[in-house]
């Protein structure tokens, strides 16, 4: 919910999808144990689904589950909002490359500030996935 602004109080539906019918029973009997533990407004359990325009989805180890988030955001200006974070992690990431490639910093540096500066650059590379992730979802 917070990666697309929604407040913890939007009742999501939650589709999940999974041809396995035993595995859909189970969870039917716990329905409402998860949908109170996820605060989610409702799990609809499927066999087959088609990914629809404004789905999110995640892939589980056993199923998979989808969310539309097209009547609860905005999704052109979802997809401004990501585009702009991206360029912003992106340029932060250049000047970052640029640091650790240059051998006087590397040299001159405390150990500290150079571990501190890869540190940075791994957890902007994970969010630059994750945000092209979610272009990708929304697009």
């Amino acid at each position: 919910k917070s990666e697309y602004n929604l407040t913890s109080k939007t009742d999501l539906v939650v589709i999940y999808r999974n041809k396995n019918s035993e595995i859909l029973e189970l969870i039917e009997k716990e329905k409402e144990g998860i949908k109170f533990l996820a605060r989610i407004g409702d799990i609809v359990l499927v066999e087959e689904y088609e990914k629809q325009k404004g789905d999110i989805s995640a892939v589980l180890s056993e199923g998979e589950l989808f969310v539309n988030l097209k009547e609860l955001v905005d999704i052109e200006k979802e997809i401004k909002r990501l585009s702009k974070e991206k360029e912003k992690v992106e340029k932060k990431l250049k000047q970052i490359e640029k640091k650790l490639q240059n051998k006087d910093f590397l040299e001159k540096a405390p150990k500290e500030v150079v571990e501190k500066e890869r540190r940075t650059y791994d957890e902007l590379k994970e969010r630059l996935e994750k945000i092209n992730h979610y272009l990708k979802e929304l697009g």
